[in-house]
Formats: C-alpha cells, structure tokens, sequence
C-alpha cells in the first residue's frame, strides 16, 4: 500500500511542467493504459497554458497555479470515467486552483481542483434541485463516479 495518497496517485516527484507532450503523461494516469477522454490532449494544453499564469494574473492578485494541482487535475480528468462526457471548460480559479466543469440541459458540474489533491465538487439539475451536491474529495473517487453517470444520462 503506498505511504501517503500522493503516491497512491503517482504525483510524488512527477510535475506536469516537466513533461513535454500528452502522451508522456500516459504512465501518472490514474488508469495506465486503459481508455482515456478524446479531449485530453486540450486538456494537457490548457493545462501547460494555465502553468504560465504570473501571480496577479486577474488583476485583484490572483494566485499562479503550481504544477502539483496541475498534474493532479490532469490524472483526475484523464480517467475513463470520463469519457461519457464532452471536453470541459478548463480555467484558473483566483485562489491557485483549476477548476473544470460541464453545463448541458441545465445540469451544472464543475470539479475544483485544490492545491495538493484535494478537489471541490458541485453538482446542479434544473430538473431535479433536491438533487444538489457539493462536497470534498481526495484519493476516493468513488462518489463523483455516481456524479458523472448521473450527469452523462
């Protein structure tokens, strides 16, 4: 069993920026060589685009994204349970974080990537209000996996 859940993730001492192109990232995915998203390679772009944010970046002092949330949005979004869902919007949150979310039909879902491996998870339906979730997550991914069959269907 790995010592601590970074290394259960494979994050120890492998950085995004490091890397030069999507397919080298193929061995600090969560899944190895199972199926990943079409749109991961957008995503490794944004990604490397983010990384090249300078502290201020929003004009009210936003904080730059360091490469350990940047690797750990990556491994995240590169599981196949992803692959049921359209490319997200990728964007930088004030506070240091990657946030990615999807809107389709009035469902909302939107996964903010924290520093270090932890992420905020929201999840909205027009249709179904009650239905509202928002909560934290680290290594166990396993109640965002409902949350992504819930929204693909």
């Amino acid at each position: 069993m790995a010592a601590t859940a970074e290394d259960a993730l494979g994050l120890t001492g492998h950085w995004l920026s490091r890397l030069r192109q999507p397919q080298d990232l193929r061995a600090y995915t969560l899944t190895g060589l199972l199926s990943q998203p079409e749109w991961l390679g957008w995503v490794f772009k944004r990604l490397t685009e983010l990384l090249d944010l300078d502290e201020g970046w929003d004009s009210y002092g936003g904080k730059s994204i360091n490469d350990r949330t940047a690797a750990f949005a990556y491994q995240v979004l590169s599981s196949p349970m992803f692959c049921v869902l359209p490319r997200p919007d990728v964007v930088p949150t004030s506070i240091g974080g990657i946030q990615a979310g999807w809107r389709s039909d009035g469902r909302v879902l939107e996964i903010e990537f924290r520093s270090g491996i932890e992420m905020d998870v929201y999840y909205f339906d027009d249709e179904s209000p009650a239905d509202e979730e928002e909560f934290r997550l680290s290594v166990d991914l396993t109640r965002l996996r409902a949350l992504l069959e819930k929204f693909a269907t």
